[in-house]
């Protein structure tokens, strides 16, 4: 059996000369690691009540430390409903999985949140149908996004599903891999049904057991923020079966995301892309032009980056925030309140 300390993990990340400082349990909301039982281990108390799932070995040969599902015996895992899981302006989700060997054709539903009776309050990670291998976020029902296809699977293999969703921007990956990237309307997914894991919840009861996952689940983690692309590598390294490389095809230019929280009170983050290695300078200033904070990282390399800015010595107003690398400069607002 696994043995889950509540301890702040820092992961300090070496890359151009500098340390990025990576906590994983900042933003936790609920993670269930699964050790004979269905207890959250964040220490938000979000424990889970399993109904006839079987504990089996996880991916690294621990024994009960997965869970087992066959809808064909109504396994489910369910969380009673608090607001901070919803989907409301950020989540994200991660998650390993295992399909079962005689995989049993259903619309398999790894994890969700919400009844049909409200259709634009649900959010989900489900199969496509009963005939493919390849997933759906959905939020809501009537707008879907795909995850990924049947290429990129083999039954025997576990693998990790990281699912993004900040602001308007919605990230997903499979096993470190990115397949979408994309910008949507705002979506707030406000519900009071349980988060149910292994099936899905519908109409004050759980469904037909055509939409239960028929495979292994383990190791879910649920964050009220967006990941960095340092932390998606730490939670997803010994993937198997496909490349762990990770994909930023279509992103040419350098590009910048709106700081979040906005407003904020003591810090934010500015996450950033560089499609190549190059300096990095990010400045600060008031509404006189006055800057208040400069920082400058001789080179960094190519892919995501988050900053984290503190705020903290400032008056509480309007601010401005600056990116330069090479002749790319941008600017963008936020608001500071204490």
């Amino acid at each position: 059996m696994r043995i889950s300390i509540l301890v702040t993990i820092y992961w300090s990340l070496f890359f151009s000369g500098a340390i990025a400082q990576v906590n994983l349990n900042e933003g936790l909301l609920a993670s269930f690691s699964f050790n004979g039982n269905a207890d959250d281990s964040s220490g938000n108390q979000h424990h889970g009540a399993a109904n006839n799932v079987v504990w089996v070995s996880d991916r690294f040969g621990n024994p009960d430390c997965a869970a087992f599902f066959d809808p064909a015996y109504s396994t489910y895992i369910s969380v009673p409903h608090a607001p901070e899981l919803d989907l409301d302006d950020s989540l994200c989700i991660v998650l390993w999985f295992k399909y079962a060997e005689n995989n049993i054709p259903t619309y398999g539903h790894l994890i969700s949140k919400g009844s049909n009776d409200i259709l634009n309050n649900i959010w989900g990670i489900r199969k496509v149908d009963e005939r493919t291998r390849a997933f759906f976020f959905y939020a809501p029902t009537s707008f879907m996004r795909y995850i990924g296809t049947t290429a990129h699977f083999n039954d025997t293999d576990w693998h990790c599903i990281i699912i993004l969703q900040c602001h308007q921007r919605h990230i997903s990956y499979i096993d470190g891999v990115k397949f979408n990237d994309e910008i949507s309307d705002n979506y707030l997914h406000l519900n009071e049904d349980p988060l149910i894991i292994g099936h899905k919840y519908a109409d004050g009861k759980l469904t037909g057991a055509y939409m239960g996952w028929h495979g292994c689940i383990d190791d879910i983690r649920l964050y009220s923020r967006f990941l960095t692309n340092d932390e998606i590598r730490l939670l997803s390294p010994e993937v198997t079966g496909v490349s762990s490389t990770f994909s930023e095809e279509g992103i040419q230019n350098i590009e910048m995301l709106q700081n979040y929280p906005n407003p904020f009170n003591a810090e934010t983050q500015i996450s950033y892309f560089l499609p190549m290695p190059g300096q990095v300078e990010f400045k600060v200033f008031d509404l006189s032009g006055r800057i208040v904070e400069s920082v400058a990282y001789p080179r960094q390399e190519r892919g995501w980056h988050t900053l984290h800015f503190d705020g903290s010595k400032l008056s509480s107003g309007c601010y401005f925030y600056l990116l330069k690398s090479g002749n790319f400069r941008e600017t963008r607002k936020f608001i500071f309140l204490k």
